[in-house]
């Protein structure tokens, strides 16, 4: 991919690749350009949209035909128009709300319609409620993998983690990737987390 720039009498372009934009501006103003672009690019598609739970957010291509979309990191199979649990061919839930609000009072459903409306109303938003407590906690309690992104936990032990999606090792302190001495990054002087292994 190159990029296009006026030069300063705005006649003439020039023709940069990444590697000299990437001299030009450095190594982080260069990862967060990159990954703009890539956002940029992914949006102008349409088969293309992103995971709702707020501890994952990856790029998901939707299913061809349908509303399903199912993400590639978390492997949640969710619904890209209410961005809820994938519920198949059953309208989404502010759909049915809509439909609910424009039955006129002469046309209002029987008792054991409307009671049915009331339960999955409530199940609904006990379901969604109880969803956006626990991306709350996954956000404020876990880090992601440096190499999947898929989030961890650390529930006692040592600052080696392994992710359970992916398999690799990093530091649960300085989410640092480890390779096969992962008790050298504990050793090294320079370290970020020299001799903190153990918390």
């Amino acid at each position: 991919m190159a990029y296009l720039f006026p030069d300063q009498g705005d006649s003439l372009i020039r023709l940069l690749v990444p590697l000299q934009v990437k001299q030009l501006v450095g190594e982080e103003a260069f990862s967060r350009y990159d990954r703009l672009l890539l956002q940029n690019g992914l949006s102008l598609m349409t088969d293309i949209v992103y995971c709702p739970r707020l501890s994952c957010q990856t790029a998901v291509l939707k299913e061809p035909e349908s509303e399903m979309g199912v993400c590639t990191s978390c492997l949640f199979v969710f619904c890209s128009k209410c961005n809820l649990t994938y519920h198949g061919v059953a309208p989404c839930r502010p759909e049915v709300e809509e439909q609910d609000s424009q039955v006129s009072e002469n046309e209002s459903p029987d008792d054991d319609e409307e009671q049915n409306y009331k339960l999955i109303y409530t199940l609904s938003r006990r379901r969604q409620a109880q969803w956006y407590q626990n991306e709350k906690w996954v956000t404020e309690n876990a880090k992601r993998c440096p190499n999947c992104r898929s989030p961890a936990q650390k529930d006692g032990g040592c600052n080696i983690m392994t992710c359970s999606r992916c398999g690799s090792f990093f530091c649960w302190m300085c989410l640092a990737q480890l390779n096969e001495d992962r008790n050298s990054h504990f050793r090294e002087k320079g370290s970020p987390c020299y001799k903190n292994l153990q918390v």
